[in-house]
């Protein structure tokens, strides 16, 4: 980019014989960047600049000088400021038109007003702090600004010198001052340079735009109202708050104070609980001193009687004692004769245990003897049973052949088995043609699945591009909802409600279109505008009320919608390119911006209305300057641009030819930054339709070959049910054949048999017979074991003798040691009684006798104790102790602590609560005189609050109707002439910090009046409200002057029109404010009016240098202008 230079040159008329009529005045500004050049240049320039201002300076005085009302700008001076090096305006009375491109420094001087009346860098939205405004390079900036003073004063001059530490330097009248009193200078006419109302700049359109209505009332009242209105609004708002916080305060003082009484009363209750309980306290305090006294006297009584009784005891024992003696000698022979029976016992145990035992022996021999012949009876009885065996089994093997020999006479009948063979062998045949043709049916199934696994691969393929073409959409869902909640959510509930609009609703255009080359995408985006990308479209007026009622009413959703049925190009295909593709080419373009982007044609619609971007060509390589000499040349028969935009990849440019001079055509260019939205593109809906065409191709061919499985799975299914009856069948005959050749074994088995029997009966009739030897012999050994047992049992009978006299002496033994025993045990009991009475005796003596020791020591100590006390006490206190003991009759310690128990219950029955009830109550009854005093105050503050509020509402409010009525005429007559409707009103609400500032508007014939918001209107007609607004303000404000930067932005052609007539009507009217608009462009062919002053900033890659090419400046011809301007309005002098 080539470095931009600027210039400032006054306007200066070079034929004497021109002159300027004082109802007309033309400025012009010419702006560029400093150059680095001599001191001396420098030095020249300005002085000629200087006396150029002087002749410019005497001009608009001569002309004006009546005019301006006092507090209006005269003349602003910069120097070292922002962008210039030395510059000076000269403005008129009433509108101030600053005309320029972006960036030749016309919001500088909007900076320069601010800051040279006073204001602060935050009313400018541009830097925080002052000294950045001083020119890069110079260590300060000056300022200076001539106002209109009041009638018969003189004009006063204020300087403010900015230095790059952020210190200022003021001067007012060429003479130091403090900002403290140049502040107060600019403040009587005035100048309110922090109200948006009356100030504006560039940065802060904006923040008006987006002001709130209680911020506007209070922005209007300052700039329009009476010098007390915004006080007293303040004041209502600050006695209200005060009010409503006293109220608040007061019920809660109110309650707390019931609160309090109430707990008062019961407290009064558990106070005399309190002092009764106190007073029982003190009685038992007087009880437990006196029960030293009572247990002295119960521990005196029992020493005495247990003296006595200890005495008593004693003799009792010693008569016991006495009387046992006989009793014990007896018990003692009794033991002696007990211990001798015993040992006698033992010694028969001893003897009938060794003859028992000899018994028990021969016994045993008995037994052996008779299992010896048990044995020889079993051994005749298995002969005996072996040969009776013989005979039965040859009996029935004789029946077994008599059987086998029935059976072995009927033979199998073995015909049927070659017919089974035959049929098996046919089976077989069958079976094997069947599994052919299975194994083909399975073949073809198999083939048929692998080209159905195939297609199903290709259908996968299609379906992941198409996700992944959808995860594109669903990426830049989420990144709406990052940065535009709002959109994300009307996004959401439109896809859940699209049943409620006739036509369909079309989503943003950064989830709908694609960009079909992406070389283009910076360009595209940056052709696209952010509100654009999240616009949503409708196909019918119907719809498009339907959804800004549900999506911007109901749910106070910020989101942009449009919609265009009623426009003349309601759809994609009437919009025309300005020429071919071929004609483009020719110049170096490759196409129109609108061929870069794929999606639904309404959408492209909407882009074409809203970006122009079907007029928009582009280029993806860099043009030479032929080629955009070309372009530029490029025009129609009547001499008018064709192409007013192009972009290539990296740089944009607009076309558009000056309505002076030569007319020129101007260039403006600007750098395409790098695309952050679009960079990931959307879904291509053509690719998208045609992998859906594929789609559904694939799964045509899915269903004609499972079709075809399912003819081939028939055929499979027929060969395996045939398998399995040729199965059933063939398991039939092999039965059968199993059965035949199971006769024919049965068969041979049974001659086999036959012959094995017959060997068996022939061996059993040979075997010879010994039974009876074998029973002989057995009965000899019998008779040899009966002699031998008779033996035996003659020395048996001896032994049981023996035994049984034995058991008759250890008998008589037995009981007399069972004797002598009770009597032993008779005596013992006896003895034991004695023993046990006189143990009872001698405890009881022992017991009494220590009981006795003990008391007695307890009662001296008690004495001692008592004593004590006694020394201790006073004389009243005991006084006070024998009264008590007198009049409650105690004697004893029983009687005390009856007395103490029937205290303690009656203390347990008062409940003790809060130790310090006393303290509380009275600290509480102080707290509800307090409370009672605060709640009188308060209530009487809130009386003279709201006589106080009444009184200053009454005047306010009536003056601030009359103020509202006064704009929303004015606002009202505005939209009248340009066919609207608007009115203004004042929202009132009980809290006079929620009244604010109700603007309604209508900008279609038929709709009703709505109420002015962000999300209702769109950007233009937002704009149109404002600076009608504004311009009511005028009608009726105060203000010296007002200042609007590039207020015109947004607005369309039709709008900026009328909003720039109506402009030129209020401003150039009588006693008018100053106005100035700062704008980059207007209309041709615009209204005016000879109050106008026009004050035109030129800049460019190529501005001649004023010094050394003055001739190319035509600076000449401006006076041309201004005769045949004068000419045409009937005003040449």
């Amino acid at each position: 980019m080539r470095k931009r230079t600027r210039r400032v040159v006054e306007e200066k008329s070079r034929e004497d014989e021109i002159q300027v009529d004082d109802s007309s005045s033309v400025s012009s500004v010419f702006s560029d960047q400093e150059r680095d050049e001599q001191e001396n240049r420098e030095k020249k320039r300005t002085k000629r600049r200087i006396n150029s201002t002087i002749e410019n300076e005497s001009l608009l005085e001569e002309n004006f000088s009546d005019h301006y009302a006092p507090g209006a700008i005269l003349r602003v001076k910069m120097q070292d400021f922002v962008t210039y090096s030395t510059a000076e305006f000269h403005l008129g009375p009433n509108l101030n038109m600053i005309i320029g491109p972006n960036g030749t420094g016309k919001s500088t001087l909007v900076c320069a007003i601010a800051l040279g009346l006073g204001g602060k860098p935050e009313i400018l939205g541009r830097a925080k702090s002052i000294g950045e405004f001083v020119k890069e390079g110079k260590p300060f900036g000056l300022v200076e600004i001539m106002l209109k003073g009041q009638l018969g004063e003189a004009d006063p001059i204020i300087q403010r010198t900015i230095h790059r530490d952020n210190i200022s330097e003021w001067l007012l009248n060429g003479k130091r001052e403090s900002a403290k009193a140049v502040k107060e200078v600019i403040d009587r006419y005035n100048v309110q340079i922090d109200n948006l109302c009356q100030f504006l700049p560039q940065d802060r359109v904006v923040e008006f735009a987006h002001m709130t209505p209680q911020m506007l009332l209070m922005e209007t009242e300052r700039v329009t109202g009476s010098i007390d209105m915004v006080p007293n609004h303040e004041k209502l708002i600050e006695l209200h708050s005060e009010y409503k916080n006293l109220v608040s305060q007061t019920q809660l003082d109110i309650k707390e104070l019931e609160q309090q009484k109430e707990r008062q009363d019961a407290a009064a209750i558990e106070v005399d609980r309190f002092r009764r309980r106190k007073q029982i306290q003190e009685e038992l305090d007087l009880l437990e001193k006196y029960r030293p006294f009572a247990e002295y006297q119960d521990t005196s009584s029992q020493y005495n009687e247990s003296r006595q009784r200890t005495q008593v005891l004693k003799e009792n024992y010693n008569n016991a004692k006495h009387s046992a003696a006989p009793s014990l000698r007896i018990l003692e022979r009794s033991k002696q004769d007990l211990e001798t029976s015993s040992n006698k016992v033992d010694y028969c145990k001893i003897a009938l245990d060794k003859a028992q035992e000899i018994v028990s022996k021969e016994l045993k021999e008995q037994d052996v003897f008779n299992g010896k012949l048990e044995v020889f009876k079993a051994d005749i009885d298995a002969v005996e049973k072996r040969k009776e065996q013989q005979k039965h089994k040859l009996r029935k093997l004789q029946n077994d052949l008599s059987v086998l020999n029935e059976r072995a006479t009927n033979e199998p009948d073995t015909s049927e088995s070659s017919m089974v063979n035959e049929k098996l062998a046919e089976l077989q045949t069958r079976n094997r043609k069947a599994e052919n043709a299975r194994s083909m049916a399975s073949k073809e199934v198999t083939d048929i699945e692998d080209k159905i696994a195939e297609t199903m691969g290709e259908i996968d393929k299609y379906e992941t591009e198409l996700r992944s073409l959808e995860s594109t959409s669903n990426r830049k869902l989420y990144a709406i909802r990052s940065y535009h909640s709002h959109t994300y959510d009307a996004i959401m509930w439109l896809r859940e409600n699209k049943s409620l609009f006739k036509g369909e609703v079309f989503e943003p255009p950064i989830l709908t279109i694609s960009i079909t080359d992406l070389d283009m995408v910076d360009a595209v985006e940056t052709a696209i505008q952010r509100s654009q990308l999240l616009s949503f479209t409708c196909l019918s007026r119907e719809d498009y009320l339907t959804f800004t009622s549900e999506v911007i009413d109901k749910r106070n959703l910020n989101v942009y919608v449009s919609e265009f049925s009623g426009t003349e190009n309601p759809t994609f295909d009437t919009f025309k390119r300005l020429c071919s593709t071929e004609k483009l080419q020719s110049l170096g373009l490759s196409g129109w911006l609108v061929d870069c982007i794929s999606g639904p044609d309404p959408v492209l619609t909407m882009l074409c209305h809203m970006c122009q971007i079907h007029t928009t060509a582009y280029a993806k390589r860099a043009l030479s300057v032929a080629q955009q000499d070309a372009i530029e040349r490029f025009t129609n028969s009547e001499g008018q641009l064709i192409l007013r935009r192009y972009v290539t990849r990296s740089m944009g440019f607009r076309l558009q030819r000056s309505l002076y001079g030569s007319r020129a055509v101007v260039s403006e260019s600007r750098r395409i930054g790098a695309a952050r939205v679009l960079s990931d593109s959307g879904i291509d809906q053509s690719r998208k339709k045609e992998l859906t065409a594929k789609l559904s191709l694939w799964k045509d061919r899915i269903e004609s070959l499972n079709s075809e499985k399912s003819k081939y799975l028939r055929r499979r299914q027929n060969a395996i049910s045939e398998l399995k009856d040729i199965r059933a069948e063939r398991d039939i005959l092999k039965k059968k054949q199993s059965e035949i050749h199971k006769l024919i074994h049965d068969h041979k088995r049974v001659l086999s048999d036959i012959d094995e029997i017959k060997r068996e009966i022939d061996c059993l009739r040979d075997a010879p017979d010994t039974s009876a030897e074998e029973i002989d012999d057995i009965n000899g050994k019998i008779k040899e074991l009966l002699e031998e047992r008779e033996l035996y049992c003659n020395l048996l009978l001896d032994s049981f003798q023996s035994l049984v006299d034995c058991r008759k002496a250890y008998v008589a033994s037995s009981i007399s040691h069972f004797k002598h025993k009770n009597d032993y045990e008779e005596l013992q009991r006896r003895s034991n009684a004695i023993n046990e009475n006189l143990r009872t005796l001698e405890s009881e003596y022992s017991e009494a006798k220590s009981k006795t020791l003990s008391l007695k020591s307890q009662v001296r100590e008690i004495r001692n104790q008592i004593s004590k006390l006694l020394e201790a006490m006073s004389e009243e206190e005991q006084d006070e102790i024998n009264k008590m003991s007198q009049l409650l009759n105690i004697t004893n310690m029983k009687d005390l602590e009856e007395k103490i128990a029937e205290k303690n219950t009656e203390l347990d029955s008062i409940f003790s609560g809060n130790q310090h009830v006393l303290e509380q109550f009275e600290r509480r009854a102080a707290q509800i005189s307090s409370l009672q005093t605060k709640v009188d105050s308060n209530t009487a503050r809130i009386e003279q609050l709201s006589i106080d509020i009444g009184s200053i509402r009454s005047k306010w409010e009536k003056d601030l109707d009359e103020l509202v009525a006064k704009i929303s005429y004015e606002f009202s007559k505005a939209f009248e002439s340009i066919g609207c409707g608007g009115t203004v009103n004042i929202g009132k609400h009980e809290d006079f910090e929620k009244w604010c500032i109700e603007i309604k508007v209508r900008f279609r014939e038929g709709d009703q009046l709505q109420l002015l918001t962000h999300q209702r209107q769109s950007g233009g007609e937002r704009s149109v409200s404002t600076i009608f607004y504004l311009m009511s303000l005028q009608c009726i404000t105060k203000a010296p002057f007002r200042v609007v930067d590039e207020i015109n932005q947004g607005m369309d052609p039709r709008n900026e029109r009328m909003v720039h007539s109506r402009m030129v009507e209020v401003a150039c009217q009588e006693n008018a404010s100053q106005y100035l608009l700062i704008t980059p462009k207007l209309l041709p062919d615009l209204t005016y009016h000879k109050k106008m002053v026009s004050h035109c900033i030129f800049s460019g890659d190529f501005m001649p240098d004023t010094e050394a090419e003055s001739s190319k400046c035509n600076i000449g011809r401006l006076h041309k202008y201004i005769k045949t301007g004068l000419r045409l309005r009937g005003i040449l002098v």
